[in-house]
């Protein structure tokens, strides 16, 4: 896999950390965390992305940030599921690209970025209420730091020229946009 990712520039995907049980499950596998295992094999890359990422240590975290690789948050699966929370400051402040997700439908059923949107903000509030991720960190994770995280940055993500964008126009007056959406349009749109 470590091979093919880099002589092809192929992403590696994978759900990591997620769950306690899949903890145990990797442990008695292969002895390892799954991230500590991928570090000693070199999977970890800047192609590699990691999806939930609730139960992940210091020095994995370590890990993940000296490779360059990125952690998605799906914050709609983990609540489902009952995996965790996950530490997404944490995970900013220790300078992992990161973006925010939805898993799978089979694990979320809603697959809505404004929904994901809104429980990050709810969780990250509960977790770090010093500092909880601000309305425009959200919305960076959703578009030019989600596609960062899938080594897209430089092709989408943000709406600039020359770039691949799909383009969500919101009326600012319904009702549900109230109030004030003039006064902070990222607050308005994740909450």
């Amino acid at each position: 896999v470590t091979d093919a990712s880099r002589e092809r520039g192929l992403i590696v995907h994978t759900h990591l950390a997620e769950s306690p049980g899949e903890g145990r499950e990797v442990q008695a596998a292969v002895r390892h965390t799954a991230a500590r295992y991928f570090a000693e094999r070199g999977i970890l890359s800047e192609r590699f992305v990691g999806a939930h990422g609730v139960w992940l240590e210091p020095d994995e975290l370590a890990s993940i940030r000296g490779a360059n690789a990125a952690l998605v948050h799906c914050p709609g699966s983990n609540l489902k599921l009952g995996s965790g929370f996950a530490r997404v400051r944490t995970w900013r402040d220790a300078g992992i690209r990161c973006g925010l997700g939805s898993d799978g439908a089979a694990c979320n059923n809603r697959l809505d970025t404004f929904s994901e949107m809104s429980l990050a903000a709810g969780i990250s509030r509960v977790l770090d209420p010093g500092r909880p991720l601000t309305a425009r960190e959200i919305v960076e994770m959703a578009t030019c730091r989600g596609a960062d995280a899938l080594g897209l940055g430089d092709v989408t993500g943000s709406l600039e020229p020359g770039k691949q964008a799909d383009v969500v126009v919101l009326d600012a007056m319904a009702p549900e946009l109230a109030p004030n959406a003039e006064a902070d349009p990222y607050a308005t749109i994740v909450h």
